[in-house]
């Protein structure tokens, strides 16, 4: 009997859906209305599972559960300029970023992207020492997505027609948008929280094995609540 293809050959839908808990430090450097800033976070191991059914299955009931453990990693650098009496800045910056997680059934996901963004924000002053800011950045990024499988009944071309292994590139254009309230403690402490929402739809995918059918689009979409610390120098 010939080997038979999950989803109809179609790569299958597949939908995470984590809170992760981050970390992360972050230093600027401002001169005559000019920054220059760079960021680092990472996430604590986070957990979620994935349940595939599909008669072309080798696999009793023809359904497939895994749980995942993984995190997610960010770094970025940003060069801006205070305009408007510095009550709005307009930056452009470098982005990277990568989420892996591993299944325990065998599989091995990791999906990375980087590029440049550009944007901008706007800040009113609330109080004397408070002030609530908007912010709007495009991005464009370029995508990785890797998927490693050790489970035969996945990666043997013996078992299935198509097997589950991808190592793909794409391109992605998205946004991010937010609001965040800052305010002073003192005359060099200041924190700021803020509610974020980062939204890329990457396309024109494209695995490096031809005979691997990919995805034709997949999403990310971050909700994030932050809390911030500031000491200024």
């Amino acid at each position: 009997m010939a080997p038979t293809g999950i989803n109809n050959n179609e790569f299958p839908e597949v939908n995470f859906n984590v809170t992760f808990k981050m970390l992360g430090i972050s230093g600027s450097f401002l001169k005559k209305g000019y920054y220059f800033g760079a960021f680092y976070q990472k996430s604590l191991k986070e957990e979620d599972s994935f349940t595939l059914e599909d008669p072309a299955l080798p696999l009793p009931g023809s359904r497939f559960t895994e749980n995942f453990k993984g995190d997610r990693e960010d770094y970025s650098f940003t060069f801006g300029k205070k305009i408007l009496d510095k009550r709005a800045g307009v930056y452009i910056g470098y982005k990277d970023g990568k989420s892996q997680a591993s299944g325990d059934q065998g599989q091995d996901l990791k999906f990375q992207e980087n590029g440049f963004f550009i944007g901008g924000n706007y800040g009113w002053l609330i109080t004397e020492t408070g002030s609530l800011s908007i912010n709007l950045a495009y991005a464009k990024l370029d995508g990785d997505l890797t998927e490693t499988n050790n489970n035969p009944a996945f990666a043997s071309p013996a078992v299935l027609a198509t097997p589950l292994d991808t190592n793909a590139s794409s391109d992605a254009r998205g946004l991010s948008y937010g609001v965040s309230w800052s305010s002073r403690v003192t005359d060099h402490v200041s924190y700021t929280i803020g509610l974020d929402t980062k939204k890329y739809t990457f396309k024109n995918v494209k695995d490096s094995d031809p005979n691997v059918i990919p995805s034709d689009e997949f999403e990310e979409k971050f909700k994030s609540v932050t809390f911030s610390g500031y000491y200024l120098f």
